[in-house]
């Protein structure tokens, strides 16, 4: 089935995250606005009262489309009608004008241009040019987030952002790789690098692939235990729940050049489980990296995925079954093999949501007059 896409008309937005049922964005100034996707859905059921039903079910909770338990469930012929009424929903392009006087303020960054966003374990991390600010969110009821004022965390450029059972770590390019937990009763991020290049860290279960290039990185595995307690909270459907603690990092590194023994790659990313790896010669192939107590190595075993993508790459995402894939001038969403194009412009920013439970089918993605949502199935 195609993606169905809605667009969100504002040319303030540089930025923006799905998190709580709630898009959270940002402007070109650094500051900080909040609306629940209900009002979206709210407004869209009036404009496309034909779609409406079908609206709230793949906008407002949509991870169940793509579940086990619905296709055994659910019966051929209600299963055709359903992928119909969603191939026909796919031919539009739903709109929905943003007003900023619609939506809460949550604050504003102490600099900008913003360079990330993550929303993890009820806080909210953006990364900018003057370095990484911290909002807690305390609520998210009566559908309207209520965040505490933002603090500055950091004081170096942070380019971007990853986060997993309590620890946030932070690329900022040459000047290196830097983390906090919030586990710690004051959460700040170290002003020792534990890496001295970093433009991306992607995690892998408990440990985490430091990327310095398209095709080069370093595997850091960590030490993790169990706590009896956690002094922070997840969202349910936003994020996987643990109680896992990172004790220290690294405790071994390995590299990239010591893993992959073939160096026909062109640009190389990870998901919790396997690598995606794309060839020069344009195939797409998963590889599962091996562990364990003396060996670390890649799986023999390739599986290719996609036989031909012979487009220049300029950022790759993985999400649960699909990638999202930037190139030149165009996003891409390569997902069981099929390639479908979102959209004819390079984005200035885009995201999927690996870890999510409630958003795995939803992409999202920011031009220069406006921002898009496609949900996939």
């Amino acid at each position: 089935m195609k993606p169905i896409k809605l667009r969100l008309t504002n040319k303030d937005i540089s930025d923006m995250y799905c998190y709580l049922g709630m898009i959270i964005f940002t402007t070109h100034i650094g500051e900080v606005f909040s609306l629940p996707l209900s009002k979206i859905y709210s407004s869209l059921s009036g404009k496309y009262s034909d779609f409406s039903r079908f609206l709230k079910i793949a906008l407002i909770n949509n991870q169940w489309i793509s579940n086990e338990q619905f296709a055994t469930l659910v019966m051929n012929e209600t299963k055709k009608a359903f992928e119909n009424e969603w191939n026909s929903a796919a031919k539009n392009t739903f709109e929905y004008v943003l007003d900023l006087a619609n939506c809460t303020k949550l604050g504003k960054t102490s600099g900008y241009p913003i360079y990330d966003i993550k929303a993890y374990a009820y806080h909210l991390f953006i990364a900018h040019g003057s370095g990484l600010d911290v909002f807690r969110i305390n609520s998210d009821k009566d559908r309207e987030l209520k965040v505490t004022n933002s603090q500055k965390k950091f004081d170096q450029r942070s380019l971007s952002l990853s986060a997993k059972i309590g620890q946030i770590l932070v690329s900022t390019g040459k000047e290196g790789l830097f983390s906090g937990s919030i586990w710690d009763d004051n959460f700040q991020i170290a002003e020792i690098a534990i890496e001295k290049e970093s433009y991306k860290t992607l995690w892998s279960n408990w440990n985490f692939n430091n990327y310095t290039g398209a095709t080069t990185f370093k595997h850091f595995v960590n030490i993790t235990e169990d706590e009896s307690e956690r002094k922070f909270y997840y969202s349910n459907e936003d994020e996987e729940r643990s109680k896992k603690r990172v004790t220290q990092i690294g405790d071994k590194v390995v590299s990239s050049e010591d893993l992959i023994f073939d160096h026909e790659n062109r640009y190389i990313i990870n998901s919790n489980e396997q690598f995606f790896m794309f060839k020069n010669t344009g195939e797409i192939v998963t590889q599962k990296l091996i562990c364990d107590e003396k060996t670390m190595h890649f799986s023999s075993y390739q599986k290719t995925i996609y036989k031909k993508f012979t487009r220049r790459i300029i950022e790759v995402k993985a999400a649960k079954n699909c990638l999202v894939i930037e190139t030149f001038d165009s996003l891409f969403l390569l997902s069981r093999s099929k390639l479908v194009k979102l959209s004819s412009c390079a984005p200035l920013n885009f995201r999927a949501y690996l870890g999510s439970v409630r958003l795995r089918n939803i992409v999202s993605a920011t031009f220069p007059d406006y921002a898009e949502i496609y949900l996939h199935a």
